[in-house]
């Protein structure tokens, strides 16, 4: 089993970060990426498609540059993922954006700055099912197959279709899509085999508020329901008037969370970044040069918010990406998991909505519902049972320095 390909589902709203991780996942010979399921998050659903779309075009691009070189492309002899748009807004109707860091397109503004790795509008009728016939050629030359589903619907598709217990989502964006998808189908939705999931602080201030993480706040109503739905009963932790299908779901959820506690600590760096991808931008590599617009604009952006002089990067989605791999692995050594911690999501504070909430008051649990304990955090069996990614194998700027070479290296260097 630990040779088979590991089955992705990856559940993204494509940023800078989102699309090294997604980057990771086409260019790693032991992945089998069956969707990319888009949601809103950095950017609206309108730019998350555009981004992953042009993506592909740009991977396209990188073939036959590798092609005149002699030099393979580990994406090119895989099948291809379906890419389906989700929810444009929060369970609650709300929508946010982090376009103050990723900038106005989502991907660092790349396509006002080199807009001939944009692309096509053809590309993007793939999508819409009225222009979609008549360029049908165009979707056979797509490195993708475009969907006309709600990707929440494509999520329950591909549960649905696979063996139970051998798909895992990645979840790198806020939760409404995964959320929804439990909803609709509770018994086909629970055939997942595990969910990583990209937010949360613990332990760590928040990057949107000063206790909520960006991921998080974007959907606190979503994430409360995954989470829950990692309890023996979650009808106990449920928000409130969740449907009754969720209270009896079938069986616990098994969701490992990467909060800013792990992810910060994880960089890719800009000295190391100029130095290495050089010689790939003078050889011509589109994508090298694509990578370097959008992440020179990321460094700038970190040298301001931070105060710094150098810019770098964190790799909040690649490390959840790059966790979820090893795993599917057998590759376990060097990661540390805290297990079966009972992690709940404030959803509705004013001042708090969206903090990831664990007790850490210290006080024994009992068998029995103890006096006064509201919520019944003190009670043994009760409550959600998240895992807590808390180190790796790779930490500070060795993960970074790892995925350029996963992305860019050939099978001949």
């Amino acid at each position: 089993m630990d040779n088979e390909p590991v089955k992705l589902i990856v559940d993204s709203d494509p940023g800078v970060d989102d699309v090294l991780a997604l980057l990771l996942a086409l260019c790693s010979r032991d992945v089998d990426l069956k969707l990319i399921s888009l949601v809103f998050g950095n950017c609206d659903t309108k730019n998350s498609l555009r981004n992953t779309v042009s993506l592909f075009h740009v991977l396209k691009l990188e073939e036959a540059y590798r092609h005149k070189q002699g030099q393979a492309c580990p994406w090119q002899n895989k099948s291809k993922p379906k890419v389906s748009v989700g929810l444009t807004t929060a369970l609650d109707g709300s929508q946010l954006d982090a376009t103050d860091f990723h900038g106005s397109d989502g991907l660092g503004n790349v396509h006002a700055q080199a807009p001939h790795f944009t692309a096509t509008k053809q590309h993007l009728d793939l999508f819409d099912s009225r222009a979609a016939n008549a360029i049908e050629i165009e979707a056979e030359k797509a490195g993708f197959i475009p969907s006309h589903k709600p990707s929440y619907e494509d999520i329950l598709d591909v549960l649905r279709t696979e063996p139970e217990n051998t798909v895992t989502i990645v979840a790198i964006g806020p939760l409404q899509n995964l959320a929804k998808a439990a909803e609709m189908d509770p018994k086909t939705f629970a055939r997942v085999k595990n969910i990583v999931v990209m937010g949360a602080a613990i332990n760590h201030p928040g990057n949107t508020t000063p206790l909520a993480e960006f991921n998080v706040y974007s959907d606190p109503l979503a994430s409360a329901i995954i989470y829950s739905l990692t309890a023996k009963d979650p009808s106990v932790t449920l928000p409130i008037d969740s449907p009754e299908a969720l209270k009896k779901f079938p069986k616990p959820l098994d969701v490992t969370i990467f909060p800013l506690d792990i992810t910060e600590k994880h960089l890719l760096e800009q000295p190391f970044f100029e130095s290495f991808i050089q010689d790939y931008v003078t050889n011509g590599s589109p994508l090298a040069q694509w990578m370097q617009t959008w992440l020179r604009s990321t460094f700038e952006t970190a040298k301001k918010i931070y105060g710094t002089n150098d810019g770098f990067s964190h790799l909040h989605d690649p490390l959840a990406l790059w966790y979820a791999v090893c795993v599917g692995l057998g590759q376990k050594d060097g990661w540390e998991i805290q297990e079966n911690v009972d992690v709940r999501v404030e959803y509705q504070g004013r001042w708090t909505q969206g903090m990831t909430v664990v007790d850490n008051r210290g006080r024994a649990k009992s068998s029995e519902q103890v006096p006064n304990d509201r919520d019944q955090w003190l009670t043994y069996g009760v409550g959600n049972r998240v895992h807590i990614a808390v180190s790796s194998p790779l930490p500070g700027a060795r993960f970074g320095e790892e995925l350029l070479r996963t992305i860019l290296c050939t099978d001949e260097e």
